[in-house]
């Protein structure tokens, strides 16, 4: 068994990485608008609890998972895959590796999705890997995973089969609950795309590209369309709107679609109007940015030869 003094060496570079990924995923959650977020808690496993699971497991303490731990509270299932988008576009950008992901059900009633990530050593932080495991959960199931850590798993009472059904009868009627929830939330999100004041979300986003261009939109692309824009000050639906109503991108947008013939403009026609909205629209005010798609709308196709 390992030594107090020795965990604490072999903690160091999961803390870091929590602390790390706390700090980015605050930034996000910033940029994303309005998503409900009902609590995030991390946590470090003490030493005590750390080396009986490793003895519970037979696996070294070294190589836990949940050495370091954050879980994070959303209100429905709707914004789930919103903050899980954090982290698969993290790991696209190569900053972590998702080493796990499980949707679990446990028969005892246990609901979250659990994620395992990895981030590689960097000179600002740590030489060393650091891991942590996520948990996202909605506010439903935090409801039932919460009593159930304080009433079975913390104390490990012996309860009856009776008793263990009625709980568990807990976490149905609570998974129900939050389908209504979900179905719930739909609505209230067509709502709040409406209203011009609002702070945009990805839901928002994905609103109004269909409304405004009559295009749909993934949700794990609003998510990164949604940061890019609030990054550019564009945070609310109104702005949003305003920005995809701009006559001066529109005319840009025009003489592209005369210029179809044209390879470079055939393949810009193809990105659609969101796309093309995002990659030109936002680059009217820099230095050659309309020259540089004048010319290429002057390029002649080649012809094979």
């Amino acid at each position: 068994m390992i030594s107090e003094k020795q965990y604490k060496r072999i903690v160091e570079p999961h803390r870091r990485a929590l602390e790390k990924l706390r700090l980015e995923l605050g930034y996000f959650i910033e940029d994303i608008g309005n998503i409900d977020i009902y609590g995030m808690h991390d946590r470090i496993k003490s030493w005590e609890s750390a080396t009986k699971k490793s003895l519970t497991m037979n696996v070294p303490v070294e190589q836990l998972d949940d050495i370091a731990g954050l879980r994070i509270i959303v209100g429905t299932q709707a914004e789930i895959p919103i903050v899980e988008r954090f982290f698969s576009r993290q790991e696209h950008e190569n900053d972590l590796t998702i080493l796990k992901r499980h949707q679990l059900s446990k028969p005892d009633g246990y609901h979250a999705l659990h994620m395992v990530v990895e981030l590689k050593g960097q000179y600002q932080t740590t030489m060393h890997t650091g891991r942590l495991e996520v948990q996202l959960q909605t506010v439903f199931e935090h409801a039932f995973n919460f009593l159930s850590r304080s009433w079975k798993y913390k104390q490990q009472r012996e309860t009856s089969p009776e008793w263990n059904e009625r709980f568990i009868q807990i976490s149905e009627k609570l998974l129900a609950i939050e389908r209504d929830a979900t179905e719930l939330h739909s609505h209230v999100t067509s709502l709040v795309s409406n209203d011009e004041d609002a702070l945009l979300s990805p839901h928002s986003y994905k609103i109004l590209v269909s409304q405004e261009f009559g295009e749909e939109v993934l949700l794990n692309d609003a998510v990164d369309s949604c940061r890019f824009y609030s990054n550019l000050n564009c945070k609310t639906n109104g702005q949003m709107r305003q920005f995809f109503r701009s006559p001066e991108i529109q005319r840009m947008y025009d003489q592209v679609s005369v210029s179809s013939a044209n390879e470079a403009a055939h393949l810009i026609m193809r990105m659609g109007k969101n796309g093309f909205w995002m990659l030109f629209g936002t680059r009217l005010t820099v230095p050659g940015a309309k020259e540089f798609l004048t010319s290429l709308l002057s390029m002649k196709k080649q012809e094979n030869v």
